[in-house]
């Protein structure tokens, strides 16, 4: 596909950057042009940066894959941006006789992100802009879109918490409405920042129960030294996790039939995924603890909760 781009001539745009040369240091305090490119593209609507490619006539020239230096990269990315910006995937791709080095920018949720950098006459002072694409070039923001830049940010912020408040309350009223007695649970919800749209993705069953089988190994393995394992263990050894449909997710719970405690596993279509838990009571190899009879004892449905974006 690059080949492709190439030989087409494919102009530079706000989502894709042809560079010849691989990125270089900053030199006589000017900026580091690759965490500048790269929040550029962060701060717009993500893109790609190809190094090895002559961005006038788009000439594939190459890189020498022996001078790439990916922690050096990440490093100047650290130094440089802010806020950080984790989800960059650098790569190389070559057929055989000519290599590129691949630099994939997500759009960020984080934006506006910030360039660091100092001035050659004084090395100490550090200034900072935001860059941002603009067609083929990059341009600085002003007050104005650095202001409406961090409105949609906040918006996408709040946007989220309310999307994980609203599986907390759907959770949580399907716990109220099965409980048959007063009972403590752990909820948790973890949320992509990105999460995939809507029609963009249709987990099947058989996908779902492998998800489910992994997490219920890695589990295991965490809490082997422990007394409680976790809940999807906690189902039991020899009961085979099988999800049933829910709208746009598989759901796994035992609400019904709870064997060692009950729990609720969801698995969203968009990545999101819940997780309940009951916490009334306390085991040790099968048996109530001694002195504990029934096991924690409350007098109302009681919930501990989290919510996460990751």
């Amino acid at each position: 596909m690059v080949r492709q781009a190439a030989v087409d001539n494919l102009e530079e745009s706000d989502d894709l950057d042809w560079k010849e040369m691989l990125p270089q240091p900053p030199r006589d305090g000017r900026w580091n042009e690759f965490a500048k490119d790269v929040a550029a593209m962060a701060n717009t609507r993500g893109g790609l940066i190809i190094f090895g490619v002559q961005d006038k006539t788009t000439v594939l020239t190459g890189i020498d894959p022996d001078e790439v230096n990916r922690q050096q990269y990440a490093q100047w990315i650290r130094n440089h941006v802010q806020p950080y910006l984790p989800d960059l995937d650098i790569f190389e791709l070559t057929d055989g006789t000519k290599t590129v080095l691949v630099v994939d920018v997500p759009a960020s949720e984080m934006a506006p992100h910030f360039v660091y950098g100092g001035a050659a006459r004084d090395k100490e002072q550090q200034t900072a802009v935001v860059p941002y694409r603009d067609n083929d070039h990059t341009a600085w923001m002003a007050e104005h879109q650095i202001e409406r830049a961090y409105r949609d940010r906040f918006a996408r912020v709040g946007r989220a918490e309310e999307e994980i408040q609203r599986h907390i309350d759907f959770t949580t009223q399907t716990i109220s409405a099965h409980a048959y007695a007063p009972s403590a649970w752990f909820l948790a919800v973890s949320r992509p920042q990105r999460p995939l749209p809507r029609g963009a993705y249709t987990m099947n069953r058989d996908e779902a129960r492998e998800v489910l089988e992994a997490a219920k190994t890695r589990a295991r393995l965490l809490h082997a030294r422990e007394l409680v394992p976790g809940p999807l263990v906690g189902m039991g050894p020899d009961i085979r996790l099988n999800p049933r449909p829910g709208l746009r997710r598989w759901v796994c719970n035992n609400l019904q039939s709870p064997m060692n405690r009950e729990i609720i596993t969801e698995l969203h279509y968009d990545g999101t995924v819940v997780m309940a838990a009951n916490l009334s009571f306390i085991r040790e190899g099968g048996a109530e603890l001694p002195g504990k009879d029934d096991g924690l004892r409350v007098s109302e449905c009681v919930f501990l909760k989290a919510g996460v974006e990751v």
